[in-house]
């Protein structure tokens, strides 16, 4: 029985130290925009102007016509891989990340805007002949959207061959306490100010190889948003090894 014991007891030993090495490889990031770290952002645009300020994040648009742009996060330890985009007769170079996150929740707090759409935007490159072409969901502060942008643009709704699961509610809140989304293989759970305003699937989406934040102007006026944090975490790891850890050590204090 005691021999028993101590293989177990090492077996646990093992197991906890495997999980939590594991964990430590998972990524993970915040930031309350106390300090700017530009290498950690990229413009998808020219109209749109991006600073930190007194402990926010904030952006600025004014276009001629309806745009969106994207800032995107690039502060992630991962393998990032280059593609194309066509813009009016130019090519513009950007990146994703590669393979893609599969599990993750991205946080934000304080966020709002003025005579403008603002949110996060996630998304992945797709096949649309003759070339790939990023696609998005766009969770703006009020509301879902689905659409293909490339920052220069108007953005173009998803091809006809894939529809989009988000709900089409829009709610009258320009301004948040904290939004959070969470993701696991194409499956998106939406949070405003805690309360679940979208829970849908599609399966298109297994893995999410572009993050930002997404701002859309008008045609007549200066649009300004804010955010004072944003935090990004890989949940590579489910609750149940840690359930796991949790029964081995329960059936040894029981001497089983």
């Amino acid at each position: 029985m005691k021999q028993k014991r101590n293989i177990l007891v090492w077996i646990a030993i093992f197991y906890t130290s495997t999980v939590f090495s594991l964990y430590s490889f998972a990524e993970s990031y915040q930031t309350e925009f106390d300090a700017w770290k530009e290498d950690n952002w990229e413009l998808w645009g020219e109209q749109s102007i991006w600073n930190v300020e007194r402990g926010h994040l904030r952006g600025r648009i004014q276009v001629p016509r309806i745009t969106t742009e994207l800032f995107q996060f690039k502060g992630l330890l991962a393998t990032y891989e280059s593609f194309d985009i066509s813009v009016r007769g130019k090519i513009i170079q950007r990146q994703v990340i590669k393979p893609g996150y599969r599990h993750f929740k991205i946080t934000l707090k304080n966020l709002g805007s003025k005579r403008s759409d603002f949110g996060v935007a996630i998304g992945k490159l797709f096949e649309h002949p003759p070339e790939e072409r990023p696609f998005f969901y766009l969770f703006y502060t009020h509301t879902i959207r689905a659409k293909s942008v490339n920052g220069w643009d108007s953005p173009d709704p998803f091809p006809k061959w894939h529809i989009p699961r988000h709900p089409g509610t829009i709610w009258e809140t320009r301004e948040l306490e904290s939004m959070q989304l969470r993701f696991n293989r194409g499956h998106f759970q939406w949070y405003a100010d805690g309360e679940k305003r979208a829970d849908f699937k599609d399966t298109e989406f297994s893995s999410i190889e572009i993050i930002a934040f997404v701002l859309k102007g008008n045609e007549t006026q200066i649009g300004n948003a804010w955010v004072d944090y944003f935090e990004f975490s890989e949940l590579g790891l489910a609750v149940l090894p840690q359930l796991k850890i949790a029964t081995i050590w329960g059936k040894l204090k029981q001497g089983k």
